[in-house]
């Protein structure tokens, strides 16, 4: 049984980019701060690590996230970007909101809806779209096309809603 929560980390891609750089189990460990142990777990397929793990495994090796995680097992659309670029949800809300403007929303809730596909009603108009990829561009260190695509997979998905949902509860009419 795998234990975690983060992205699929592929244990074969993991080890072979690890001895492709030229790091020891130990060295990586060290690099990323933490045991031998827990990198000897992640390249068995024990567990998996948690988004800023992931990251730091990928900057302790030289490479991407996308190096490390199965074949195209990162999640489609916006998500897909932010993990990536090895950001938390909380961790891309902040980076994205401090490149906005006060009427744009970008709070964790509002980005983890995005990324469901919920449309904020501050990213509708235009311009704001246009400052949202920016600003996600930046953060994610990725190019405004990219941002784009994900953009409209993420909000063109079936079943995918356009519209926030109403803040209401429903009553029992009884």
């Amino acid at each position: 049984m795998v234990r975690g929560a983060g992205a699929p980390l592929d244990p074969v891609r993991l080890r072979a980019v690890r001895e492709a750089a030229g790091l020891s189990q130990a060295s990586l460990a060290e690099r990323v701060g933490t045991t031998r142990r827990q990198v000897i777990a992640y390249e068995h397929g024990r567990e998996r690590p948690e988004v800023t793990r992931l990251a730091a495994l990928a900057a302790a090796i030289g490479c991407g996230v996308a190096d490390l995680v199965a074949e195209g097992a990162l999640p489609e659309g916006m998500a897909g970007l932010r993990v990536r670029a090895g950001l938390t949800v909380h961790a891309a809300a902040a980076a994205i909101r401090e490149r906005l403007e006060e009427d744009i929303a970008c709070s964790r809730p509002v980005l983890a809806a995005a990324e469901r596909g919920v449309l904020p009603a501050s990213w509708r108009p235009p311009a704001a779209r246009a400052a949202v990829i920016d600003a996600m561009s930046t953060a994610y260190a990725a190019e405004k096309t990219e941002v784009s695509a994900a953009w409209e997979t993420t909000f063109a998905r079936p079943g995918s809603a356009t519209e926030e949902a109403p803040n209401r509860r429903d009553k029992d009419p009884h």
